[in-house]
């Protein structure tokens, strides 16, 4: 794990140059503009989206609502106690410090926004987070970065949060519990928070794993074209 963000940051820069951007379906409810490099993940069962950019990384979660950790949301207050209890389990699972935290609205829907700082092996971050809780899953678009170069990806990290698209149709009710069960609880949106603070950690091991995977293939390749 030492130096982990910025050896895959060096990787990336080499591999990312030249890159274009599209627009990616997630699924019926949300629609990115992400780098062509994207990779598809499966963490512990929850599926997700890494891409690879110049001196930054973009992660993308996506948790269903149900189970142990489902939660009752039947208006406005209950979303916003939500958000902040699934802010507040990140910023914790990965030791930061948050730095701003912002409700937006977002065409008919509500939003969060917020970003933090964290150290990972003395490299320190600054992380920022969009969460949208629609049709009974939890989305999470992430924009990893190096502290040192914050203001010179300022431009890409916007590009990124203001291409999310929702449908048309979309409302305040899609943002609404689909079955009136669960918890509203504060206690419930922390750990939710905290479950996907640890799987972003796990999408990078992830990542760095499959790129070294891909090399190997490649220079097996090679190996047997040479022989």
């Amino acid at each position: 794990m030492r130096n982990i963000l910025l050896i895959i940051l060096s990787l990336v820069t080499i591999n990312s140059f030249g890159q274009q951007w599209i627009e990616f379906q997630v699924d019926p409810s949300l629609t990115i503009t992400i780098p062509e490099n994207y990779e598809l993940t499966d963490t512990l069962g929850q599926k997700g989206v890494i891409a690879q950019i110049d001196n930054g990384l973009i992660l993308l979660t996506v948790m269903q609502n149900k189970g142990k950790t489902k939660l009752n949301i039947q208006n406005e207050n209950d979303l916003i106690e939500a958000y902040k209890g699934i802010q507040r389990g990140v910023t914790r699972s990965q030791n930061g410090q948050l730095i701003k935290e912002e409700i937006l609205d977002k065409e008919a829907l509500k939003i969060l926004r917020f970003s933090i700082s964290a150290i990972m092996e003395n490299e320190r971050q600054i992380r920022h987070f969009l969460i949208v809780f629609l049709n009974d899953n939890i989305y999470m678009l992430n924009f990893w970065e190096l502290e040192s170069m914050s203001n010179e990806m300022s431009e890409i990290r916007e590009k990124l949060f203001s291409s999310i698209k929702f449908p048309s149709t979309a409302t305040m009710e899609d943002q609404k519990s689909q079955v009136v069960q669960g918890s509203t609880s504060y206690n419930i949106s922390y750990l939710i928070g905290q479950i996907i603070g640890y799987l972003l950690i796990l999408g990078l091991i992830v990542l760095f794993i499959m790129y070294f995977v891909k090399r190997l293939k490649r220079k097996k390749i090679r190996d047997t074209m040479q022989t």
